[in-house]
C-alpha cells in the first residue's frame, strides 16, 4: 500500500510498475506530467510557475552554453513520453520562439521547460560548487522523473548515484535510468560518508515531513544543493533548513522567488 505523500505524485499509484517501454509510453500520468509537456491553458509554459521577465535569466543561460558548449545536449528533448510526433511538436518549442536572445542557432533547438530547468540546475552547481562530473558519487533526494540525474551521465558524470524517493515515483525513474550506475534506497539507508559526494535535493527535502528528515544521516561530508520553499504545509523551511545546514563550512545562499514565488518564495542552499 503507499503511504500518504506530498506534492504532485501524492494522488498516483505504481505499486504495481509502470516499467516497459510501452505501458511507459502509454501511461496518461507520465504522458501528462508537466515535467514533460510544459503546455498550459494553450501556451507554453516560460517559468517555473513566476510571471516575470526571464529575459536576464535566459540570456545568463545562453552566455554560460556559448562559454561551455558541452551543456548544449541538456536542451534537446526526447521523444519518450509524448504519444505521436503532433504531440511531441505541440508541447515543445524552439529556443527562438521562447525569447529572442536565442538569436543564433542555438534558437532552432527544441526543447521544454523541464530541459531549461535541469540546465539551469546543473549551471547553479557547476558555478558556484563545481561541474558534477568532477564528483564521484551524487544523492539524490526526490528525484522526481529523474531527469538531473541522467543529465549528470549525459555531461560525464562517472560515478554512483543513491535515489532516495517516493515510491510512486520509481518506476519513471527506473525506466528513464535503465542501464546507469543508481541505487534506490530508503533515506535512513543513505551512504553520506563516500568520498567526493553531492547532495541534490530540489524541493524534494523541504516537501518531506520533519521527521524523515531527521533520519537522514549526517551530511557535513557532501557537498550541498538545495532548493526549497520557504514554507510547506505549516513547516518553516527557512528555519529548519538553515538549522540544519547554514553553520556547517561554507555556504552560498540565494533567492530564487523571481522564478519561484509561490509558498512564501524560494531559495538555495549550496555548500562546497
Amino acid at each position: 500500500m503507499i503511504k500518504e505523500t506530498h506534492g504532485i505524485w501524492s494522488t498516483k499509484d505504481y505499486s504495481e510498475g509502470a516499467t516497459n517501454l510501452d505501458n511507459y509510453k502509454r501511461d496518461p500520468y507520465v504522458t501528462s506530467v508537466p515535467l514533460y509537456c510544459n503546455y498550459i491553458e494553450g501556451r507554453h509554459a516560460v517559468g517555473f510557475g513566476a510571471r516575470a521577465d526571464l529575459t536576464g535569466f535566459l540570456t545568463n543561460l545562453k552566455k554560460f552554453i556559448d562559454d561551455n558548449p558541452r551543456y548544449t545536449g541538456i536542451l534537446f528533448t526526447e521523444f519518450e513520453g509524448y504519444k505521436d510526433i503532433n504531440e511531441y511538436l505541440e508541447y515543445t518549442i524552439k529556443l527562438k520562439d521562447i525569447s529572442n536572445v536565442f538569436d543564433n542557432e542555438l534558437g532552432e533547438i527544441r526543447t521544454n521547460w523541464n530541459n531549461i530547468r535541469m540546465l539551469w540546475y546543473l549551471k547553479t552547481i557547476h558555478q558556484n560548487i563545481k561541474p558534477v562530473w568532477e564528483f564521484d558519487n551524487i544523492i539524490d533526494f526526490g528525484a522526481g522523473t529523474g531527469h538531473f540525474v541522467y543529465h549528470c551521465y549525459q555531461l560525464g558524470f562517472k560515478g554512483e548515484v543513491q535515489i532516495v524517493d517516493l515510491p510512486q515515483t520509481v518506476p519513471i525513474q527506473k525506466h528513464l535510468l535503465r542501464g546507469l550506475n543508481v541505487k534506490w534506497v530508503s533515506n535512513k539507508e543513505l551512504l553520506t560518508n563516500l568520498p567526493n559526494t553531492l547532495f541534490n535535493s530540489t524541493w524534494g527535502f523541504s516537501e518531506a515531513p520533519v521527521d524523515v528528515r531527521n533520519q537522514t544521516p549526517d551530511l557535513h561530508n557532501c557537498s550541498l544543493f538545495i532548493a526549497f520553499q520557504s514554507n510547506f504545509e505549516g513547516i518553516d523551511n527557512k528555519k529548519d533548513i538553515y538549522g540544519r545546514f547554514l553553520s556547517e563550512g561554507n555556504t552560498v545562499i540565494k533567492d530564487i522567488s523571481y522564478l519561484v514565488p509561490w509558498d512564501g518564495g524560494s531559495t538555495i542552499l549550496m555548500r562546497i
